[in-house]
C-alpha cells in the first residue's frame, strides 16, 4: 500500500509537465529595443542596425532539434545554432545562447564587396512564453574586423529587450 502512495505522489510531481520545446518552431518577427547604450571600441564603425541579430525588427525562423537541445535560428539572411536550456523552475521560461559569426557586406553597383564587417559574437537571451509571444532580454558581445580596411572593433550591449511574435 505504501508503495502505491509513493508511486502516485511521484507521478504527480510539483506541477504539470513542461510543454514540448518544439513549440518554438515556426516563423516569427523579432523586435529589439536597447535599454542601455552599447560600449566598446570603434563603436561608430559598427553596423549596429545592419546586423540582422541586432536589428530593431527582423524575421526569425526557428527549428528545435531535440537530440542536441539546440534551436536552428534563421535571423534575416543568417543561420545560427542556439543552445536551448529550459528553466528548471518555470516551464514557460528558457534561455538561448549563440556563439557564432556573421558578415555584413556592402556591395558596389557591380556586386563586388566595397566594405563591410566580419563579426564573432556571443548572444545570450533569457526568454519566456507570454501567450502567443516570447518576451525577455538579451545581452550581446561582439568583436569585428573590416572586410576591406581591416578596422577592428568590439561592442557590448549589456541588456536589450526582445519580443518575438508569431507570423500568422
Amino acid at each position: 500500500m505504501t508503495l502505491i502512495i509513493v508511486t502516485a505522489i511521484g507521478s504527480v510531481g510539483c506541477g504539470q509537465p513542461c510543454s514540448d520545446p518544439a513549440r518554438i518552431n515556426g516563423d516569427w518577427v523579432a523586435h529589439s529595443v536597447f535599454r542601455t547604450p552599447a560600449s566598446g571600441t570603434n563603436i561608430d564603425e559598427h553596423p549596429l542596425q545592419d546586423a540582422p541579430i541586432l536589428a530593431g525588427t527582423m524575421p526569425w525562423t526557428a527549428l528545435f532539434i531535440g537530440s542536441t537541445q539546440e534551436v536552428e535560428l534563421e535571423i534575416g539572411p543568417d543561420k545560427h545554432m542556439a543552445t536551448y536550456t529550459e528553466d528548471p523552475d518555470d516551464c514557460d521560461a528558457f534561455s538561448l545562447r549563440i556563439d557564432g559569426f556573421y558578415k555584413v557586406k556592402d556591395l558596389d553597383e557591380g556586386g563586388l564587396i566595397s566594405g563591410g564587417t566580419h563579426h564573432e559574437f556571443l548572444y545570450e537571451a533569457k526568454l519566456r512564453y507570454m501567450g502567443p509571444r516570447i518576451t525577455g532580454t538579451f545581452r550581446y558581445q561582439d568583436e569585428w574586423i573590416g572586410l576591406i580596411d581591416d578596422q577592428l572593433g568590439s561592442i557590448s550591449v549589456p541588456e536589450a529587450e526582445l519580443t518575438v511574435s508569431p507570423v500568422n
